[in-house]
């Protein structure tokens, strides 16, 4: 598409976002976004406009002051699948963010009807809970849940037959309000399974499409899940301020807690992760970190040390010091672990253990063996999400750099 001089180019239904002094461009119904200097958008919002590419040129080159190869630059976006052909305008479908994606946006609930549980009353309510709740369990160190609080009946069972419903439903809740959050905007949003260091397993909502909006507008989606769980966290412990010693209270004080200290773990892409990459302008914070940690250890090979060196300078400016958190990050993950999820793990084994050493002529043999698959079929599942990550990984591989490219090309 080099020569295309004054021809006329047909982009598909792209949005173009000031970022500072770039902008995102991007194809929504792809969930595919880049960030380039401003010029960039200058010319896309031209040829969006239906001026030819030599017109394209000339307002670039009037709002750069400089020569601009806009010629180059529609190629990357035509290898960036941004050029419609045939007369398509819309995306070919989202590309997957995690090893097991939804497919296709979910949409449901009207924007309009969103837009009351994210207006300036709602958030109020959500901070003077997460704040109720801080207070409480610093005035109150009792309060504190202990991992075993997971372990609200005797049968252990029967616990993990409440304890793994409940802690899904709240997943759910949390998942559920970041897409309610982009519906307010206007947006849509999808489901997907990944893990953490191979380890965790983690159930994340996509949202790709808020990249279409100002950074101002980002913050509401990205931190709609702790929001809810704020409220939650804090109703929970007024309960057990009133109403002492309820098994059921301890347990949702104990899994809304962990899943809110999951979220402050940003060396995990957690939702305050998002949080720090909007706030800092960061585009491609997590790749370019993992970049300077090989670099400080000297094991980064010439094609990746031009990757770090061309990444913007938010990155490479906030990676200085993210990247000492990213590689302490571990220590933090095993302490969670350690805490959380481990002593819960060794009183399942046990359990299961001694149930399994019974005779299998008996119920408690054949009520342990099922319990066994609902208590240890998540680890499972990790390890096959892991895998599939793995693969996947492997096959986009070759596929990365695109967004450098376009910045060079712009």
């Amino acid at each position: 598409m080099s020569d295309v001089g004054t021809t006329t180019v047909t982009l598909r239904d792209l949005t173009v976002t000031d970022d500072g002094e770039e902008c995102i461009i991007g194809d929504p119904s792809a969930g595919s976004y880049i960030n380039v200097p401003a010029v960039g958008g200058v010319v896309v919002r031209s040829l969006l406009a239906g001026r030819t590419v030599a017109e394209a040129t000339a307002e670039a080159e009037a709002f750069a002051g400089e020569t601009v190869d806009v010629a180059s630059f529609v190629d990357t976006l035509d290898e960036l699948g941004f050029v419609a052909h045939d007369g398509a305008s819309g995306g070919a479908g989202p590309a997957p963010t995690a090893p097991v994606q939804q497919r296709t946006w979910f949409t449901g609930v009207d924007a309009r009807v969103a837009r009351w549980f994210f207006g300036r009353t709602a958030w109020t309510v959500y901070a003077l809970a997460a704040l109720f709740a801080l207070i409480t369990l610093v005035a109150r160190p009792d309060l504190l849940p202990h991992s075993t609080d997971a372990i609200i009946v005797s049968d252990f069972g029967i616990s993990a037959l409440i304890v793994l419903p409940v802690g899904w439903s709240i997943t759910a809740l949390h998942e559920y309000w970041h897409w309610l959050a982009t519906r307010a905007l206007g947006l849509q949003s999808r489901f997907g399974i990944d893990v953490r260091y191979g380890v965790l397993l983690v159930f994340e909502t996509d949202l790709t499409q808020i990249w279409s909006v100002a950074r101002r507008r980002r913050y509401g989606p990205q931190l709609a899940g702790m929001a809810v769980q704020s409220v939650l966290l804090a109703g929970t412990l007024l309960a057990e301020v009133l109403w002492r010693d309820a098994p059921f209270l301890r347990l949702l004080v104990l899994l809304n807690l962990s899943t809110l200290m999951w979220q402050a773990m940003v060396f995990l892409r957690s939702d305050l992760y998002a949080v720090l990459v909007t706030a800092t302008g960061c585009t491609n914070l997590w790749e370019t970190t993992q970049l300077r940690a090989k670099a400080m250890f000297r094991l980064i090979s010439s094609s990746e040390q031009r990757a770090l060196d061309d990444a913007s300078p938010a990155d490479r400016r906030v990676s200085r010091w993210f990247v000492h958190v990213w590689l302490i990050g571990p220590v933090f993950a095993a302490g969670y672990l350690v805490w959380y999820l481990l002593p819960w793990v060794g009183e399942a084994a046990a359990w299961t253990a001694a149930g399994l050493a019974t005779s299998p002529a008996t119920g408690r043999f054949w009520w342990t063996a099922a319990s066994a698959v609902a208590l240890f079929g998540p680890l499972v599942l990790t390890a096959v999400v892991a895998m599939k990550a793995g693969v996947r990984a492997l096959r986009t591989r070759k596929g990365a750099g695109h967004a450098a490219t376009a910045q060079r090309a712009a």
